[in-house]
């Protein structure tokens, strides 16, 4: 599994420089609910999974919208397994990755702040994912 990077481009000085890695299982989760897809449709952008690209400021309110929205089924229950299948193996066997709810929840939320963070400064964010 591949974490996502996240670079708020306004703090590219190392001294104020504002990033977040979120784990693997979240950002495969991300990719397996379509998140990035739903993004791709509202803005016409291409962000795809073991990609790049640049989360253009006028773009971030509805993506903060869009997360909050993805998570809100697991704000009652931090201790439920989500379990969802990201790959194949070379003998096209099926791989799943089980999760806690509660760590999407907590990756999410980091996101989201970040994210708010650029709103607040008018930047774009840098994504790897």
């Amino acid at each position: 599994m591949h974490p996502s990077y996240f670079l708020i481009l306004s703090s590219v000085d190392e001294e104020l420089k504002i990033e977040l890695t979120i784990s693997g299982e979240t950002s495969e989760w991300l990719c397996h609910i379509k998140f990035w897809d739903e993004i791709n449709e509202k803005f016409k952008t291409q962000f795809a999974h073991y990609e790049e690209d640049c989360l253009q400021g006028f773009m971030i309110g509805d993506t903060v919208a869009l997360l909050r929205a993805s998570i809100s089924e697991f704000l009652d229950d931090f201790d439920i397994d989500v379990k969802f299948r990201y790959g194949w193996t070379q003998n096209k066997e099926e791989l799943f990755c089980l999760v806690k709810s509660g760590a999407i929840v907590d990756d999410v939320n980091l996101l989201i702040e970040l994210l708010e963070k650029a709103d607040l400064m008018s930047s774009d964010v840098y994504c790897q994912l």
